[in-house]
């Protein structure tokens, strides 16, 4: 993997004193008229047990794993391990022109799934507000932390296998805000779309896929 200045090696998991590490990174990014536009860079963490659960892929091409019908994504994304995505945004935007693709890409992946019911809609709602009266401005960090399947948290006594989202303007600068999705569904699709099939960040998930490929 290739080193990128903007992401630690490691990273202590903000749900747990777990340390986590870098699996890969990569950018958002499109050419405008000859110029490339680079939108977001984002680093992907994970528990170092993750590549216990993903012996399998040891060794092979990275074209296996990137390849359609592969399960390697799928398995990557199932682990029982704590996950953290952390994305910086090169260019600004309004957060409700992010809550918007939000909304489009995790409502359009489950409702594919037939799973888009009430209980989808009003978290994925929340989930939106959240980020609606946000400016997102260059710098700006969102961290995307999931918990081991043996953490929950608990609401409404029920259990959720829950997401936990972290927004900062200026890392450092002042404690960054913070929003739970508990809604298992929900907080899953949001991973899906960042390292699933069709993910929103190619370079991304090639450079994971490179990560586990390389290791023999």
């Amino acid at each position: 993997m290739e080193m990128d200045p903007t992401f630690a090696q490691s990273i202590q998991s903000p749900s747990s004193s777990e340390t986590l590490i870098l699996l890969g990174h990569g950018i958002t990014d499109m050419t405008i008229e000859t110029i490339h536009v680079i939108f977001t860079k984002i680093g992907v963490y994970f528990a170092p047990q993750v590549k216990d659960h993903l012996q399998s892929f040891k060794c092979l091409p990275v074209s296996e794993l990137l390849k359609d019908g592969s399960a390697f994504f799928q398995q990557l994304i199932q682990a029982p391990v704590s996950k953290l995505i952390k994305i910086l945004l090169v260019k600004g935007q309004l957060g409700s022109q992010y809550a918007s693709t939000i909304e489009t890409s995790v409502r359009d992946r489950l409702a594919y799934d037939d799973k888009y019911e009430e209980d989808e809609e009003i978290a994925l709602a929340n989930l939106c507000e959240f980020f609606q009266s946000k400016k997102l401005e260059p710098n700006s960090t969102i961290v995307y932390s999931w918990p081991s399947s043996s953490s929950h948290v608990e609401a409404r006594s029920q259990k959720f296998l829950s997401g936990k989202i972290f927004f900062q303007i200026n890392e450092g600068s002042k404690a960054p805000s913070s929003f739970i999705v508990n809604n298992e569904n929900v907080s899953t699709s949001i991973i899906e779309w960042i390292l699933g099939e069709n993910s929103m960040t190619p370079s991304t998930v090639e450079s994971v896929a490179k990560s586990i490929a390389t290791e023999c």
